[in-house]
Formats: C-alpha cells, sequence, structure tokens
C-alpha cells in the first residue's frame, strides 16, 4: 500500500474538492431507478477490495438513515450524492454513524442486510453479489424480489 504524505491544508482540501466533483458526476449519471432504491429507510452494500483488502475483500453495509436533527437535513439538501448512513462490517459490528457517496453503493433488501446481521456482517464475495443482482434486476414492487 502506498501512503501519501499531505503537507498542508489547502492540499487536503483540493484532493477532497476533486473528489467530491467526481462522487456529483457519476451520482448524476446514475440512473434514476437507482436512486430511488438509495433512500433513507433503505440498506445498501459496498465492496473494498483495493489495498489491505486485496487478498480478502471487506464488506460492508449501511442503513441509510435521515438525521433528527433539522440543519443536518438542510446541508444534506445541499449534497445529494451523499446521504447519512449507519454503517456495519467484520471490522465494526456495532456500527457506526457517517456518510456515504451514494454512487458506491449497491441496493440491497432489508431481507439480505438482515442475514449479513445475523452473520456478523461475514458474508462472501459471491453471496454479496447476488444479493445485489436480485435487488437491481427484479422488481420488489410485484414480488420477485426479496
Amino acid at each position: 500500500m502506498t501512503v501519501r504524505v499531505i503537507e498542508d491544508l489547502e492540499e487536503l482540501f483540493a484532493d477532497a474538492k476533486v473528489a467530491d466533483k467526481i462522487s456529483r458526476q457519476a451520482y448524476s449519471a446514475m440512473p434514476q431507478e437507482l436512486k430511488n432504491h438509495l433512500v433513507p429507510g433503505s440498506f445498501a452494500a459496498r465492496l473494498l477490495v483495493t489495498g489491505a483488502y486485496e487478498s480478502k475483500p471487506l464488506c460492508l453495509f449501511y442503513e441509510i438513515i435521515e438525521s433528527e436533527y433539522e440543519q443536518d437535513r438542510r446541508t444534506m439538501a445541499k449534497t445529494p450524492h451523499i446521504t447519512l448512513t449507519k454503517a456495519y462490517s467484520t471490522m465494526c459490528v456495532e456500527g457506526e454513524l457517517g456518510n456515504a457517496h451514494l454512487c458506491g453503493l449497491l441496493p440491497i433488501s432489508e431481507g439480505s442486510f438482515n442475514t449479513a446481521k445475523d452473520r456478523d456482517w461475514d458474508v462472501s464475495m459471491d453471496e454479496l453479489n447476488s444479493w445485489v443482482q436480485t435487488r437491481m434486476f427484479l422488481d420488489p414492487n410485484d414480488g420477485t424480489a426479496d
């Protein structure tokens, strides 16, 4: 793994601005149907496969939430490409509050989320892929998706 030392805050903020621009562009290109599955009350997953996770990918699971605070909701309204979450994994079984870029999330069903939870978030990459495909290619409104 390569570590890059950031010399000052200006460099850090410049990198953050580039990342935010890329995230906004990716979100703009996302199909609306996919965005509709990534709203408060829904569930998503993400797979880390680079760096330390190349040999054993890390599955992250997200509960997409809405803040109880009006100020947070106003801020989030200005950044529709980012959502508030509670994130879980084998490295943080109890979960932690944070945010995530929607373009990096894949919707899964509540049933799939609960299965992962029952296993302390230890899910294989193949199984996660099957959950994501089921959720994305079947219509959850007609009973064909879990």
